[in-house]
């Protein structure tokens, strides 16, 4: 029985802040107030399994590496070879407790009194009071037990028993045998990972070391309340013609046992710029019998879209977030309401018939094909409890954001991230491909695995559901791939790996997503032939088929400077190529070589990518160590940016490529890794190239395999344009082009306009250059204006350990304040003949460059840096380092 009336006023409300979500409370005085009891903080304790060691003023959130590592315990875990030293602390089991008692303000016990952990990393067994709560199996799940029977005013003891995840998973291994049963020996890691609902990464990668981690890793909480609490708050927006319809639905908990639940619902959605302007408003007496502790209501609100603007992705439009405040209030006028931030957008993945065999595959946001471009997240930290750091997640969305990235792709093998990483994406207009936990290996599938698993597959969608930045969801990273192509022996038992395969994405995953949130496309693996695959009973017989759905692209035997040998594929959701931190960085680590290469090739790819473009000296030169750390940036840039232009340019062609997403945004630690910003914050020249490759007008140079010239001018901005392109031809020792190519072009938007296609001899005859002795550049201005209206391209017509001419400038650089933000200093680079990547460094000051890694074709540029702490002019001149491709080897 639901009775609907209006109510708009609400009483007094107080914001309070507990976990990851903001709660407003009506704390009045009468004695059925609802009440939460945060139980973080420094005054927990912490031993081992021996009681050898025994800590106090222990944190939670925290875990045992990061505790053990501030109390002295063990050293810095991402120095030297500590990662194995350090190796006992996951084979050990280690138990948090803490004493508390129940605070003044809850002066009576209250219907339900449900102690909840938000993140437990792993395994663990929860007694209070010498009572048995639990047996946790994973560190994805928000666990939740009813302690009213057993709470005390005071001297509560609360602990947490949490056993070796390196054990439990060798043990499990040993039940239920699922292949791989351990990592490559060039990772250094564990064994298991599969057999645990915990980071997979965390037993190590081919990019990252093995911390098998325990810990209380997110909040503890106590509520305390006689009707109920908000949990989830799901919000489906459709565009009708002129009206918008949010579907808003409503998931209150009821304690954990059958409740009879009365009061009233209301939901009100603000204007985004002003909150006391109410769009829309509804409200509901319930009068609800919950069997099982959860109660649903959902809401129909139609707003007409002339009240609404448009959530778009980064680059395109404006991100307005609306509050969405839902607010319930008991029999006993206690209230609790809960605020989210929505935004109004629609989102597609299209998936259409084309002219030739295939199936498109691209996303169309506000009835727009939108190319997208970005990059592959992996945990902002190995250890869990510092993923959420508020400076490092904010410094790595916004280097994506000013990279001109609108989509990231949260890979499978780490964790669903925080509020706060949803939150900026959100603000930021960064789209999200979101994976579930599971990566490069197959799975078990009996019954309780599989019921945890929809456990967290459920609770994590409920909880990320309402983010506009959520664009996709996808059931694993490369697992069908890999069974099909039987990366892990599974030949020898295909029927069942196939059948575990299906029921745990298809049947468990796959049906719970669409349960919980039917407005997305769920894609079972990543890469897959999308439809496709589904077409094949889920498992395609190439999932790597370049004609359907995603791929992820690693060439490590051609030429990664061709842009020819690259698939027309329809989406590419991996691809990249390995390259060194900074010397200096690596230095500070104490790191090996080999001990922090991971890749079973070892650096051989690496190397041999380097010989064949740059002249890399021999290792006995005094200056290899420090010329390789350089020249491997200089050939990570240059094949990743001439790949993600062969896909942007792939836009017009046959496969209509929709999107380019490369391996990967950021580092766990120090080594030599995919990434383009490395651990410390520093950008890698790959991140400074992504903001030249991902800008949102480019000119890009490609020379065919028939060796015709082609040059292309891609925008992805809505409108079109009319503009001059300006071709350069260059000798290596002049600053002065010996020739300069003029044209008009009326460049289209939101596609690819072709501006030349030319035989590379006629323009070499034509210009007087023989290709190895000139390079080619490229800028495009607004009209007849000189007004740029993107970055200089350039093409190199030959290695450049080849090239004939090529001098070594001499580059001086000056630092001088600027006036125009804080913190911003103008650089001023003089050479006297062209510089190939102009390299700026400043160690030990935080900041980015305006541009750097860059071509220097100009007597005189002036750069910004932005300093992220205060310093000085002098401080940044003092630490200012300038390197170029022959300088290095001075």
């Amino acid at each position: 029985k639901m009775a609907k009336h209006l109510v708009l006023v609400l009483g007094f409300l107080l914001v309070q802040v507990f976990g990851e979500e903001n709660y407003q409370l009506n704390l009045t005085t009468n004695s059925n107030s609802e009440i939460l009891i945060n139980l973080d903080g420094d005054d927990w304790r912490l031993k081992n399994e021996e009681a050898n060691i025994k800590l106090e003023n222990v944190s939670v959130p925290g875990g045992v590496y990061s505790t053990l590592m501030q109390f002295g315990i063990i050293p810095e875990i991402f120095e030297a070879e500590n990662d194995i030293s350090t190796r006992w602390v996951g084979k050990d089991s280690w138990t948090y407790s803490k004493t508390f008692d129940i605070p003044d303000l809850l002066n009576a016990k209250r219907e339900h009194m449900i102690l909840v952990f938000h993140g437990l990393d792993t395994i663990a067994n929860i007694t209070l009071n010498g009572m048995g709560l639990d047996m946790t199996d994973n560190m994805f799940v928000r666990y939740r037990y009813d302690v009213k029977d057993i709470l005390k005013d005071t001297n509560n003891e609360l602990v947490v028993r949490f056993s070796s995840p390196v054990t439990v998973a060798s043990q499990l291994q040993k039940i239920y045998p699922t292949v791989p049963s351990c990592v490559p020996t060039e990772y250094h890691g564990e064994c298991g990972a599969n057999m645990l609902r915990k980071m997979q990464a965390s037993f190590s990668w081919d990019w990252g070391p093995a911390f098998p981690s325990q810990g209380i890793w997110k909040s503890v909480e106590l509520e305390a309340y006689d009707h109920a609490t908000i949990r989830d708050i799901n919000v489906f927006t459709e565009l009708n013609e002129d009206m918008w319809n949010v579907s808003v639905k409503v998931y209150m908990e009821t304690g954990l046992k059958a409740f009879n639940l009365n009061g009233s619902l209301q939901v009100t959605l603000r204007n985004y710029e002003n909150a006391t302007d109410i769009l829309a408003s509804d409200v509901v007496d319930l009068n609800i019998q919950s069997e099982d502790g959860m109660a649903i209501h959902t809401f129909i609100l139609p707003i007409h879209k002339k009240f609404i603007e448009l959530w778009w992705p980064n680059g395109l439009g404006a991100q307005p977030l609306y509050p969405l405040e839902v607010s319930y209030v008991g029999p006993d006028s206690v209230s609790i309401n809960r605020i989210k931030r929505i935004g109004f957008r629609t989102i597609e993945l299209v998936q259409e018939t084309t002219e030739s065999v295939g199936l498109t595959f691209g996303f169309k946001v506000n009835d727009i094909d939108v190319f997208m471009k970005g990059s592959n997240w992996i945990p902002a930290n190995i250890l869990p409890e510092w993923g959420a750091n508020y400076s490092t997640v904010q410094w790595l969305l916004q280097s994506a954001k000013d990279a001109h990235m609108n989509m990231l792709r949260v890979w499978g093998g780490g964790v669903y991230e925080s509020e706060l990483f949803y939150q900026t994406c959100d603000e930021m207009g960064i789209l999200i491909w979101q994976d579930f936990m599971f990566a490069c290996a197959m799975y078990p599938t009996y019954d309780k695995y599989l019921e945890t698993v929809k456990n967290e597959v459920v609770q994590n969608t409920k909880r990320l559901q309402h983010h506009p930045s959520i664009a996709v969801w996808a059931g694993n990273n490369e697992n069908e791939a890999a069974l099909r192509q039987n990366w892990y022996g599974t030949i020898m038992e295909q029927e069942r790996y196939e059948q575990q395969y299906r029921e745990l994405y298809v049947k468990v995953i796959r049906e719970a997503v669409r349960a919980t949130d039917p407005s997305r496309t769920f894609l079972v693996s990543s890469p897959s032939n999308g439809l496709n695959s589904e077409d094949q009973d889920f498992i395609a017989s190439d999932p790597s088929d370049y004609r359907y759905g995603d791929m992820h692209v690693y060439n490590y035997v051609n030429d990664g400077w061709d842009p020819n040998i690259y698939p027309k594929a329809r989406f590419v959701s991996e691809y990249g190529f390995q390259g060194l931190p900074s010397h200096h960085a690596w230095t500070a680590a104490k790191a090996k070589p080999e001990h922090r290469q991971h890749l079973p090739l070892g650096y051989k790819p690496m190397v041999a990518l380097i010989r064949r473009h740059l002249p890399l000296p021999s290792e006995n030169s005094v200056q290899f160590a420090e010329t390789a750390f350089y020249y491997s940036q200089i050939s990570q840039a240059m094949a990743t940016r001439i790949e993600s232009e062969a896909y942007r340019v792939g836009r017009i062609s046959p496969a209509k490529t929709d999107g380019a997403l490369y391996w990967q945004l950021n580092d766990v630690w120090v080594a030599p890794s995919w990434s383009s910003i490395e651990y410390n914050g520093d950008w890698k020249m790959l991140h400074y190239h992504a903001t030249e490759f991902f800008a949102p007008t480019i000119v890009s140079m490609q020379l065919s395999e028939s060796k015709v010239l082609k040059v292309f001018v891609v925008r992805d901005l809505l409108k079109g344009v009319k503009a001059t392109l300006k071709i350069s031809y260059y000798g290596w020792d002049s600053l002065t082009p010996r020739k300069v190519d003029e044209e008009k072009l009326l460049v289209k938007g939101n596609s690819v306009t072709i501006a030349q296609q030319t035989a590379l001899r006629r323009k070499m005859s034509w210009s007087g250059c023989r290709p190895n002795e000139c390079v080619i550049t490229a800028q495009l201005y607004k009209g007849n204006s000189t007004r740029v209206l993107g970055p200089r391209a350039f093409l190199f017509l030959g290695p450049l350990k080849d090239a004939l001419g090529m001098v070594s400038p001499n580059i001086t650089a000056t630092v001088i304040s600027c006036e125009k933000t804080a913190r911003v200093f103008c650089v001023q680079v003089e050479t006297d003949a062209v510089a190939p990547f102009v390299w700026l460094q400043v160690p030990g000051i935080k900041g980015t460059f305006s541009k750097n890694g860059y071509l220097q074709v100009d007597p005189l540029e002036t750069i910004d840096f932005q300093a992220v702490d205060n310093v000085t002019a002098e401080d940044v001149s003092s630490k200012l380092k300038v390197t170029s491709l022959l300088s290095v080897l001075e």
